[in-house]
């Protein structure tokens, strides 16, 4: 009997580092843009009644069933108001410096949508853009200075926003902490979520 289960563990094992494996392969390829595929930080932290193989095998097969319901956000002052349909398509953690920086903050929480599911809904008069050296675009309210939204060239046809900013229940919980080796020692990471970082932000630690 004993020697059944450790057969048995030992095949969880394997097949757990092959899911393992193939999960951040694909990620380093999605945020470094070599197949032409969107980020899938998505696949992590999603929420579903699925069993563990069938979301499994619904993430290889890219099928995993999404809602479209719309998320309701807005600046500290309320001057601009949006909206997002679901799904999103990834939520993070994100440690870099220049989001610290520009949140004032020691982390910061994004929900990934497709740029055709954002809508400004009022104030689109009081937003103003600033693009940095590396071509990033923050989108922030001019009266509050809140930030309304982030949009990179890694990232084409997405935008991120500031899960802080959002009314209502995402589709999915954070499902994963980037460029988490640059996270300040005064605000540590305490969760097990998964951990990427590296150049790019997303390769396993």
């Amino acid at each position: 009997m004993q020697a059944v289960l450790t057969r048995i563990m030992g095949f969880a094992l394997a097949a757990s580092k092959r899911w393992l494996d193939q999960t951040h392969q694909r990620l380093r390829e999605s945020f470094h843009g070599l197949d032409g595929e969107p980020p899938r930080l998505e696949d992590l932290g999603r929420k579903s009644t699925k069993s563990w193989p069938e979301r499994a095998r619904a993430w290889l097969n890219g099928s995993m069933a999404q809602k479209q319901e719309k998320i309701a956000g807005s600046c500290y002052c309320q001057a601009v108001r949006y909206s997002a349909r679901l799904p999103t398509r990834f939520v993070a953690h994100c440690h870099c410096d220049n989001c610290r920086r520009a949140q004032g903050a020691g982390i910061v929480t994004y929900a990934g949508f497709l740029d055709e599911l954002f809508e400004i809904e009022a104030g689109a008069e009081f937003i103003s853009d600033y693009t940095s050296d590396t071509g990033s675009t923050r989108r922030f309210c001019a009266v509050c200075g809140t930030t309304i939204l982030f949009q990179g060239p890694r990232w084409p046809g997405e935008v991120h926003l500031l899960v802080a900013n959002l009314a209502g229940e995402l589709d999915r919980a954070p499902g994963a902490h980037v460029y988490a080796d640059r996270a300040p020692a005064w605000c540590p990471i305490h969760d097990d979520l998964p951990r990427l970082g590296g150049t790019s932000g997303v390769d396993p630690l």
